[in-house]
């Protein structure tokens, strides 16, 4: 339900039902919304260094230095975050930089990508196959933090050339780690990639699944019921790409065929100095010397703030204790899923109200108070507002009714969805919706992704609908329409997610990746 703030009677600032969608349908009450908008996408562009940085302004020198006292062991202080970092603007970026450190904080699963065809007898099934792959923690979340931090780099990539160098690193990790267990898992299949297959598509395919199939369960709130649906829904496209990309060996067929471990990986940074760049750079650091700075980087203090810095976002993104300091913490905080996060310092009364005057309309503080009491209330309604407006990337969703497409208007679709991908004007609601995932584990904003989902499945399963109808396809004896939906959706949206966050959409022989994956997964899901 939309703007259930302002129609819950719990928290609404009117008594009858009447007056309530009267305040609702109000202009003013758009206007002060489409306001919040408008500043929370402003956040996403390109600013100038002496900006504040306001997503970040929870990052405060004495909540740091507090929380990580907490995490312990030593007491840190603001003086020893000065010394470091005089700017906050470059401690958040050597924070960014720290929590995308994909090799250190993933690196069991990138080690467990070369385990994995181990698991498997020679000729094993394709089911047995993805059964082996969907325990790879490639796809997990293992890490709720730096997990999420990956999604809001990929939302601030666009305007930030250092993040969208780290990101093109990261996915060149992932892509090989991906690809050495996919190899593996093909050679004790005994399959090769169909003629015409890129190699690094598989990968890229596959991988992109498993981060579409996380964006979702990161929005859902990540429940156990939406990890069993996540689990299903990877092992669905995974056997599908695998179907539409892969066939048997031939009796005598050369070995020479199966893929081999190709796609190049960056080498390990294994050492936090390689990964503070602000720390080390002789025109903001506080240290002279390659080797001041190296010591400076591996002082303990330096790993207690960067942690401090991690734990204060756990709790600004809403997730559970030890989700920073580890599992055996359940002390270091108290979480408020309904206490709005100030990683929305952003769209302050103020603000909003400054902006909303900009855009001509007669706002005041007085007409935001009178429809939200409290600043968290004007938070949950805008992001429910927002997500409305955005949508998930289909014509159609949104809509209450959406008829079949034929093949051509879902090729036009993804033709649409490619080009706004490379613009940044035109990429902006997607990179939004990617910044509102990070903070979907506050319940109200979970609610808003599931509705915003089921449109989006909705029209997903029109668009297919239409173009099994028009060749005379139809799904799989063992396919559930709506779960195709799901699957499909998915991998769209760990393409978008990708794009958005290195700039490159994979296009070969004029089509980008983003179609390639999405035929790929609904032929793997259709009947022979």
């Amino acid at each position: 339900m939309l703007l259930r703030r302002l129609r819950d009677p719990g928290t609404s600032t009117r008594r009858t039902p009447e007056a309530r969608e009267r305040l609702v349908e109000h202009p003013m009450t758009a206007a002060l919304l489409d306001a919040g908008v408008r500043l929370l996408l402003a956040e996403l562009e390109p600013r100038t260094p002496a900006a504040p940085a306001r997503f970040f302004g929870c990052l405060s020198a004495a909540r740091v230095c507090a929380a990580a006292t907490r995490v312990g062991p030593l007491r840190v202080t603001a003086a020893h975050l000065r010394d470091r970092w005089p700017r906050q603007d470059d401690f958040v970026e050597d924070l960014l930089s720290y929590a995308l450190w994909f090799e250190h904080h993933f690196a069991g699963a990138i080690a467990q990508a070369a385990e994995l065809p181990r698991l498997l007898p020679e000729g094993a099934s394709l089911q047995e196959a993805v059964a082996v792959l969907l325990r790879s923690e490639l796809h997990t979340l293992a890490e709720p933090v730096t997990s999420r931090m990956e999604v809001l780099s990929c939302a601030l990539a666009a305007s930030q050339p250092w993040l969208r160098e780290a990101q093109q690193r990261n996915y060149a990790v992932y892509d090989a780690a991906w690809d050495t267990a996919l190899s593996g898992v093909l050679r004790r299949c005994g399959r090769r990639l169909v003629d015409g297959t890129p190699r690094e598509d598989l990968a890229r395919a596959v991988g992109s699944l498993g981060e579409g199939v996380s964006l979702r369960l990161l929005a859902h709130g990540e429940r156990p019921e939406e990890q069993r649906l996540a689990d299903d829904d990877f092992a669905r496209g995974c056997l599908a790409l695998l179907r539409s990309w892969t066939a048997p060996l031939a009796a005598g067929e050369d070995d020479d065929r199966r893929p081999g471990p190709a796609l190049p990986a960056p080498p390990p940074r294994t050492r936090v100095a390689d990964v503070l760049p602000r720390l080390a750079d002789p025109t903001c650091g506080t240290r002279a010397t390659p080797a001041a700075q190296r010591r400076l980087a591996e002082d303990p203090i330096t790993s207690q703030l960067l942690d401090g810095a991690l734990l204060v976002l756990a709790e600004e993104f809403g997730v559970g204790p030890g989700a920073a300091c580890g599992p055996g913490c359940t002390d270091c905080w108290t979480p408020t899923p309904d206490a709005a996060p100030r990683f929305f310092a952003s769209v302050s009364a103020a603000r909003v109200v400054a902006e909303a005057r900009r855009a001509g309309h007669p706002a005041t503080a007085a007409q935001l108070r009178d429809r939200w009491a409290l600043q968290e209330h004007y938070v949950d309604d805008l992001v429910g507002h927002a997500l409305a407006q955005v949508g998930l990337l289909y014509r159609t969703a949104g809509r209450s009714t959406g008829g079949p497409s034929s093949p051509d208007e879902m090729q036009r679709d993804q033709q649409e969805v490619h080009g706004r991908l490379r613009r940044p004007d035109g990429s902006a609601d997607f990179r939004l919706r990617l910044l509102l995932t990070t903070v979907a584990a506050r319940a109200s904003i979970v609610d808003d992704f599931a509705e915003q989902h089921r449109l989006a499945d909705d029209a997903v399963l029109a668009h297919a609908g239409g173009a099994l109808a028009a060749t005379g396809r139809r799904w799989a004896d063992d396919v559930d329409p709506r779960d195709a939906a799901r699957t499909i959706l998915a991998v769209t949206h760990g393409e978008v997610m990708r794009v958005l966050a290195t700039g490159d959409d994979g296009v070969l022989g004029g089509q980008p990746a983003l179609a390639r994956g999405t035929t790929a997964v609904l032929t793997g899901l259709l009947a022979p």
